[in-house]
C-alpha cells in the first residue's frame, strides 16, 4: 500500500466542509442518549419506579415522526433570523438553542419532585433535536457537490457518535466528579453534568455562526411573492398531497371518464376536470397505453393535459 498516497486520500477529511460537518455532527448526536439511556440511568439512581422509566422511552419516537414538520422546515423561512443568518442556519441555530434550553431544564429539575417536568423538557428536547437533524440534511446536501457528499455524511457520522459516547460515559463522569466519589444519589451533581452537556451544545452554535449560508435553490418570482397561506399550503400541505396523489390509488386518469378526449397526433389529453386535479399527478393511462405528463393548461372550462410515452404503470 502506498503510504503517501493514503495520506493525501486523507487530506479530504481535513478540509473546512468536513471539519464543519464534524463538528455539526456532534452537536447533532448530543442529545438523543441525554433524553434516553443516560436519562433513564439518572431517574433509576433517583428511585424512579422501572414502571415509569419505561414510558419515558416513549419519547424517542419523536423521532420517527420529524417528517410531519420536516416540509415546514425546508421550505419555510424563519421571519427575523432568516432574514439575518438564511433559512438553513436559522434553522440550526433555533434548534440548537431549543435544545440547549431544554437541557438546562432538565438539569434543574430534580426527578425526585419535578418528575413532570423532566417528561416536558425531554420532549422539548426531542423535538428540537430532530429539527436539528432535518435542517442539518437540508444543510450537507446545499453545502457541497454531489462528490463531497461521501465524505460529509462519513464525518458527520463520526461527529454524531463520538458525541453519544460523550453524552453517555461523559455526562456519567461529570456527575461522579461532581458528587467527589460519594456513592447515593446527588441531584447536585447531576444538575452539574446536564449543564455541562448544555454547554457542549455550544460547538454546534459556534459553528453554525461562522460558516456560510449555503446557496438557496433558485425559486421562480411568484412563489416568493405568495402570502402566508398560500405559501403554507404550497410547502407543507402540497409535499403531502403530491405522495399520496402519486403512490396512491388516483396517480391514474383514465380516458374513458365522462367528458374525456385524447387527441393520438398532438398526444393531448382534453378533460372537463379542473387543471387542479391534476396537481401532482405523474401519469394518465389511454386504452391500456401509460403516458407521462409534461403539462397542464387551463383552457377556459376544460383542461389540456400534454402527455408522453412513457413505461406501464405497475399493477
Amino acid at each position: 500500500m502506498n503510504v503517501r498516497a493514503l495520506i493525501f486520500d486523507f487530506r479530504v477529511y481535513l478540509q473546512p466542509q468536513p471539519v464543519r460537518m464534524f463538528l455539526l455532527g456532534f452537536s447533532s448526536g448530543l442529545p438523543l442518549l441525554l433524553i434516553l439511556g443516560t436519562l433513564s440511568f439518572w431517574l433509576r439512581e433517583a428511585g424512579v419506579d422501572l414502571k415509569t422509566i419505561g414510558f419515558f422511552s416513549w419519547i424517542g419516537l419523536v423521532y420517527g415522526f420529524k417528517w410531519v414538520w420536516a416540509p415546514a422546515v425546508d421550505r419555510l423561512r424563519i421571519p427575523v433570523l432568516g432574514r439575518l443568518l438564511g433559512r438553513r442556519r436559522s434553522w440550526l441555530l433555533l434548534s440548537q438553542t431549543g435544545v440547549i434550553a431544554a437541557l438546562a431544564g432538565m438539569a434543574v429539575s430534580d426527578p425526585l419532585h419535578h418528575l413532570q417536568g423532566i417528561m416536558v423538557f425531554a420532549l422539548m428536547c426531542a423535538f428540537f433535536s430532530a429539527t436539528q437533524d432535518i435542517a442539518l440534511d437540508a444543510y450537507r446536501i446545499e453545502s457541497a457537490d454531489s462528490n463531497l457528499q461521501a465524505v460529509l455524511a462519513a464525518m458527520y457520522q463520526t461527529g454524531y457518535r463520538l458525541a453519544m459516547i460523550w453524552a453517555g460515559a461523559g455526562t456519567l463522569a461529570l456527575a461522579a466528579w461532581s458528587a467527589g466519589g460519594e456513592t447515593g444519589y446527588f441531584p447536585h451533581a447531576w444538575e452539574f453534568a446536564y449543564l455541562g452537556m448544555a454547554a457542549s451544545m455550544c460547538v454546534g452554535v459556534l459553528t453554525v455562526l461562522f460558516v456560510k449560508e449555503p446557496e438557496a435553490p433558485v425559486r421562480p418570482v411568484e412563489a416568493v411573492s405568495r402570502s402566508w397561506p398560500e405559501r403554507f399550503a404550497i410547502n407543507v400541505v402540497a409535499p403531502f398531497r403530491d405522495f399520496f396523489v402519486r403512490f396512491g390509488p388516483s396517480h391514474k386518469v383514465r380516458s374513458a371518464e365522462a367528458g374525456n378526449a385524447f387527441d393520438s397526433v398532438s398526444r393531448a389529453l382534453l378533460t372537463k376536470r379542473p387543471a387542479s386535479d391534476f396537481a401532482g399527478i405523474c401519469g394518465v393511462e389511454v386504452k391500456g397505453a401509460s403516458y407521462e405528463v409534461e403539462n397542464v393548461m387551463a383552457d377556459g372550462d376544460a383542461t389540456v393535459v400534454s402527455v408522453k410515452r412513457c413505461k406501464p404503470w405497475a399493477s
